[in-house]
């Protein structure tokens, strides 16, 4: 996968150091949460947009997000860290407090939810203000290039990331040269 498609190490941590300095106004907040959403589940952005409160681990009390209706009309259980989702109960706990179970998670200034517009011109902008170009695809895509690199679980990935055939998943198991040679170096019959 080509590099311009996930965002290295590094650009993750410069992104999290500026979301951090946004402040604790409710639309900073809410672009955080999103964005740590996205980086720690790889959900697609219908995803994000439909979540509900009763699908986070906050309600449910336990340590995945319930993904309802994903890609294929599939459901599916992603499953997080529970720093994760410590987190994300710290955003709903100061944020969303007072929301209804069937409340969309994340909602705009006018309380509405968000439009695939919205989300997309959203995190554009923040990455042009970090100086990095972002998309929404790509935080899934860098959810999966650093689950499979520190996991090499490419079936844990394809359930994951709600993918139907593992031939989808493969694209992120790729090796690089150096790590192949690593790997090389230790397998000698």
């Amino acid at each position: 996968m080509a590099p311009d498609k996930y965002l290295s190490a590094e650009q993750v941590k410069k992104l999290r150091i500026y979301l951090r300095s946004m402040g604790e106004k409710n639309r900073a907040k809410v672009s955080e949460a999103m964005i740590d959403l996205m980086l720690n589940t790889g959900l697609r952005t219908e995803e994000v947009i439909n979540l509900r409160m009763k699908d986070m681990p906050h309600y449910h009390g336990k340590f995945f997000v319930n993904v309802f209706k994903g890609k294929g009309n599939v459901n599916r259980a992603v499953a997080v860290s529970a720093k994760f989702a410590a987190r994300m109960n710290k955003f709903v706990n100061y944020y969303r407090k007072n929301s209804k179970p069937k409340s969309f998670l994340f909602v705009n200034e006018d309380r509405q939810q968000f439009s695939y517009r919205s989300i997309y011109s959203r995190i554009s902008i923040i990455g042009k203000r970090v100086g990095i170009k972002i998309t929404p695809h790509m935080l899934r895509h860098t959810y999966a290039m650093q689950y499979y690199a520190n996991t090499k679980d490419l079936f844990g990935l394809q359930q994951q990331l709600g993918h139907a055939d593992t031939r989808t998943t493969h694209i992120y198991a790729k090796t690089n040269d150096e790590t192949l040679r690593q790997q090389i170096e230790l397998f000698d019959l």
